[in-house]
């Protein structure tokens, strides 16, 4: 099925620390925000959602987002499928047509595909590679993320 969504988990992903930005983020988030409807699903682990919240808007990428879940808010946690399915619901779209853009091999990648969905393993600030050997595909920058999504059209 085609894709028509895209969710990130943020630590490690969209942010390399507190305030910290991926390089590449804030050029490609908005370039897929216009062909892929966006949502964010995070254990926020780098901090309460509300501050995520509020570093994502300081940074002008909150609005790009569909949907912008944290763990601390939802009570819903990853691996569990229902954290999955809460996004999704959101996003409303079916998870065969949504990749999870994540940096975690159990909680990321196994956890979307248990949810039916993509699962890409994002190495570009921590990689742990080496333990996820079912992501459907590994990439190490937002650059390799956008050119993995095209191929995938």
């Amino acid at each position: 099925m085609k894709i028509k969504g895209v969710a990130f988990d943020v630590r490690w992903t969209i942010y390399r620390s507190v305030g910290v930005l991926v390089p590449g983020a804030t050029e490609v988030i908005p370039r897929l925000a216009r062909k892929y409807v966006l949502g964010i699903l995070s254990s926020a682990r780098l901090g309460p959602g509300m501050e995520l919240r509020a570093q994502l808007q300081a940074d002008g990428l909150l609005a790009y987002f569909r949907a912008a879940f944290f763990s601390n808010e939802t009570g819903l946690y990853k691996p569990d499928p229902a954290a999955f399915q809460h996004l999704l619901g959101a996003l409303r779209l079916p998870p065969e047509s949504v990749v999870y853009i994540g940096d975690d091999p159990e909680e990321d990648i196994r956890g979307a595909q248990g949810a039916g969905m993509r699962a890409v393993l994002f190495t570009g600030v921590r990689n742990l590679r080496r333990a996820a050997p079912t992501a459907d595909e590994v990439v190490s920058s937002f650059a390799e993320l956008e050119s993995w999504l095209q191929r995938q059209a």
